[in-house]
């Protein structure tokens, strides 16, 4: 498993920095960072945040606004694994966490979690 989560790790690094985003967290259900690229605090705060937010939790929303005041947006694309939900959060220009990368990001973290 940690052999997976290095992989995880290194194509969310890519990521970043191919797509230029801020930051990039993959999230647990409880809010803990599995794997993230970006400022510490941010990456530490998407992850604590990401299950609210995605619930529609009214006392995550002020994070939201503060990244809006700095020129950020927030996506959050939410998948389930077995029984578990996990969150990834993107921070950047709206362009950049729209960016379709995502997409084959959240896919090949699925295929390295079920190996």
């Amino acid at each position: 498993m940690n052999h997976s989560l290095d992989e995880i790790q290194d194509n969310v690094d890519s990521l970043v920095e191919l797509i230029g985003l801020n930051s990039l967290t993959l999230a647990s259900e409880d809010g803990l960072v599995i794997a993230g690229c970006g400022p510490a605090l941010d990456v530490e705060m998407m992850a604590a945040v990401s299950p609210l937010l995605h619930q529609g939790d009214e006392s995550a929303s002020h994070y939201q606004e503060e990244l809006q005041e700095q020129g950020l947006d927030l996506n959050v694309l939410d998948f389930k694994l077995e029984d578990q939900s996990l969150f990834l959060c993107a921070t950047g220009a709206t362009s950049q966490i729209h960016h379709p990368e995502l997409h084959n990001l959240l896919q090949q973290i699925i295929r390295t979690l079920r190996i």
